[in-house]
């Protein structure tokens, strides 16, 4: 009996551990998912911002107003 409860408290150690790297990982893979979500609303704002320099240069500030109304 004493043996089958230490062999139980053992595995339910190496699971604590198995938890703690598990969350560590989670929280790394969290950051990275964060970080290329700015990477993508900055691309996304450089497209627009380029498209609105694109139609002032090229038809105008106030054709551009007329467009866009």
């Amino acid at each position: 009996m004493e043996e089958r409860l230490s062999k139980a408290e053992a595995r339910l150690e190496r699971h604590g551990a198995d938890i703690r790297v598990l969350q560590k990982k989670t929280d790394e893979t969290s950051e990275s998912v964060r970080v290329i979500q700015t990477a993508v609303i900055q691309i996304k704002f450089s497209v627009f911002g380029g498209i609105a320099f694109f139609l002032v240069s090229q038809v105008g500030l106030f054709e551009a107003l007329k467009i866009a109304t």
